[in-house]
């Protein structure tokens, strides 16, 4: 094809931007604009089910010592004093057997 003008490039750059940007989501078309903006991702608030929270823009597990009772686009919480999660994706947490802390 030999040199391209400035506004060749531009128009060849223009049109591979076009089709890769439609075969993305909203969301993913407005992060990646704002990538190039230089600014950080927006992360939509997921309704995530019990025992899972959004983390950049995933449902994930609560970890280990934390729980989520309910869905919702709230995140885990730490299991009060005197209660423990042993395993992720907890829905609820385990009062301690007697003459035991999680202190």
């Amino acid at each position: 094809k030999g040199v391209l003008s400035v506004d060749e490039v531009i128009a060849e750059m223009t049109d591979l931007w076009n089709t890769r940007t439609q075969a993305l989501g909203k969301q993913e078309q407005r992060n990646l604009y704002r990538a190039v903006l230089g600014l950080q991702p927006i992360y939509e608030q997921l309704n995530c089910t019990a025992g899972r929270e959004n983390v950049l823009g995933r449902c994930e597990p609560c970890p280990k010592g934390m729980f989520k009772a309910i869905a919702g686009v709230e995140a885990c919480a730490r299991c009060p004093r005197g209660s423990y999660a042993n395993s992720t994706e907890s829905a609820s947490c385990h009062r301690c057997p007697a003459d035991t802390s999680t202190d």
